[in-house]
């Protein structure tokens, strides 16, 4: 239950970071006047394409306690006098594991919102400008509501992906806990970051090798991935329905 629970509030957090992140990229490299735009939907989208292990790997470095950059680069400008252990405090090693998702998750967002937004006519904003519409009328009631389907997508796919969240926070501990034992490596500080497939797998393969409860935690993810699934879809399909209502 508390990987679930962890995994639950990642997601919480997350998802909406990533999408309304995603999306607010989008909207500004898809203005024409921006120079360099294919550039930087390039950059934003790396991140999404970089194998897990090389995401866990370089996050450690960045966040590690003794000589990671984020805290070099902290007391370098006089922000802090000692070094902050990031990943060996329950708050900052979560925080630290959503940053890392978002950092990871945002540029795939961001293409699939530019490609929404690119086949948008713009005889809708042209003839919203006629009517002296502002930038952001034309963005809450044109852009969003013709990017539903893309959005009820995404949620989908970043629950199901918030399930699965395992290789990069396994990676990113294991330095971490190499001063320590074994038994500490997994789900980081008190199990703070500990996700449902971190604990199927140490469940079946790792610390205590019993495969019938490593089953049974598999069949109950599946079980959690089902239901969020489903009653996200039916929240959006409820509030779709709600806002034809209204218009």
């Amino acid at each position: 239950m508390k990987s679930i629970g962890n995994t639950l509030l990642f997601m919480i957090i997350d998802i909406p970071i990533v999408i309304i992140g995603g999306l607010l990229l989008a909207s500004v490299f898809n203005n024409r006047k921006l120079k360099g735009a294919n550039f930087f939907r390039t950059a934003t989208f790396l991140p999404y394409i970089t194998i897990p292990v090389a995401i866990g790997v370089l996050f450690s470095l960045l966040f590690d306690w003794n000589s990671g950059t984020v805290n070099k680069l902290l007391s370098g400008i006089g922000l802090i006098k000692e070094n902050i252990n990031f990943l060996g405090t329950t708050s900052l090693s979560r925080m630290t594991v959503i940053l890392m998702i978002c950092w990871k998750y945002i540029g795939y967002h961001m293409i699939f919102f530019n490609a929404g937004i690119s086949g948008i006519s713009t005889e809708l904003y042209e003839a919203a400008d006629v009517d002296g519409a502002t930038s952001f009328t034309k963005f809450t009631k044109i852009t969003i509501p013709l990017l539903k389907p893309i959005i009820e997508y995404l949620v989908i796919m970043n629950i199901i992906w918030g399930f699965q969240l395992f290789d990069e926070p396994k990676v990113l501990f294991s330095s971490w806990t190499s001063s320590v034992g074994s038994n500490s490596l997994v789900g980081g500080p008190l199990k703070s970051c500990l996700t449902a497939i971190w604990y199927i797998y140490d469940t079946t393969f790792g610390s205590q090798m019993r495969y019938g409860k490593g089953a049974a935690a598999a069949y109950g993810t599946f079980m959690f991935i089902l239901l969020f699934s489903i009653g996200a879809f039916a929240v959006m399909k409820f509030m779709g329905r709600k806002g034809k209502k209204h218009s």
